[in-house]
């Protein structure tokens, strides 16, 4: 072979081992491009389902944030209609007729007092009170085998509805106002009833 044949088989072998290399270049370039482009919508789509999983959490949060302000405005409204309907009782305590003022009184100290107490009468709505009742007073005590000597204060008592028993510096209120807050935690279930039916 002379010397022209082997230069042109050795450009010829450069040729084809240039143009094979060119070509595994171009081919680990695509696989590459492929991969980094099979990672970004890889990463993409983390991304975006992150986004849409923050999202409906944030939406979750902000519903039960809306649904708590709402219950506690609900929760404040029926208060306060709770409240209304304890001052509309009390407003029919003080507007009870003498007559049956009197037998409630009486009957709510027969049960507090032990004896020898002195009855301080609220100065408001005091129709009740007549020259009767403490006799009366005394009578129903003394059927309870309690001390009769009940004795009657010399005023009454200013912002009071009701009447106040006094002994040793010790006052024990039979007002409306006291028999409505004592009773009110008993009777706030069937207020409750009454007023939400069916909660």
């Amino acid at each position: 072979m002379n010397a022209q044949a082997i230069l042109d088989k050795i450009l010829q072998d450069a040729k084809e081992s240039a143009s094979a290399t060119l070509r595994d270049a171009d081919d680990r370039a695509k696989e590459m491009e492929a991969a980094a482009d099979k990672r970004i919508a890889a990463a993409r789509a983390k991304t975006e389902a992150q986004a849409r999983q923050d999202a409906e959490a944030a939406t979750a949060r902000m519903q039960r944030m809306a649904e708590l302000d709402e219950r506690k405005l609900l929760l404040a409204d029926k208060r306060r209609m709770m409240d209304r309907a304890f001052e509309l009782a009390l407003a029919k305590m003080k507007a009870m007729p003498a007559k049956q003022a009197r037998a409630f009184l009486l009957d709510a100290l027969t049960e507090l007092a032990e004896g020898g107490e002195t009855l301080i009468v609220g100065a408001d709505n005091d129709g009740w009170m007549d020259d009767q009742f403490l006799q009366d007073a005394n009578a129903a005590l003394a059927a309870k085998d309690k001390t009769a000597a009940l004795t009657l204060g010399s005023e009454k008592r200013k912002g009071v509805s009701g009447l106040i028993l006094a002994k040793h510096d010790t006052e024990i209120n039979c007002t409306y106002e006291a028999f409505l807050t004592s009773e009110r935690l008993e009777m706030e279930a069937q207020v409750a009833q009454t007023l939400f039916p069916g909660e």
